[in-house]
């Protein structure tokens, strides 16, 4: 058989179910500093990406899907689709983010130290976590007042 290419309009006919969106998924957790405050960013957000794909095996003479591969090659080995997903690398976590230290700017530790590992599913939602800063509060001694330097 020839190989399925979407860029060639003469060539075999993509089926229902094999285009790109139907075979990869990718869940995006992104990670946020703010100050607690005035709500501004502090520190770089941070992205992790767990992407899963999956393989379909196409009857060559139908156009429909008979299948999927779980191993990448052009055997049936499952025919549920939704457990025919694969992680890339096998890699199927978020991998726990450690809040940075922004002492020296004059915040206190964040609320959240370290955000969780986290399994990732196929068909979880993108996610999102806020981590908060406090400023460091400097006590005021009304008997000897000093200018700030």
């Amino acid at each position: 058989g020839e190989p399925i290419n979407p860029d060639n309009p003469n060539g075999p006919k993509w089926p229902d179910g094999t285009d790109k969106n139907s075979l990869t998924q990718t869940i995006t957790r992104t990670v946020n500093y703010y100050d607690k405050q005035t709500g501004a960013v502090v520190a770089k957000q941070v992205t992790e990406q767990v992407t899963y794909n999956r393989t379909a095996i196409v009857d060559k003479v139908t156009g429909q899907i008979i299948g999927y591969s779980t191993t990448n090659g052009d055997t049936v080995d499952q025919t549920d689709g939704n457990k025919a997903w694969v992680a890339t690398n096998n890699d199927t976590s978020w991998a726990a983010v450690t809040s940075p230290d922004l002492s020296s700017e004059g915040y206190t530790a964040p609320d959240k130290a370290v955000v969780a590992q986290t399994t990732v599913n196929p068909g979880d939602e993108n996610a999102s976590v806020d981590v908060y800063y406090n400023h460091v509060v400097v006590p005021v001694n009304p008997s000897n007042p000093e200018t700030p330097g």
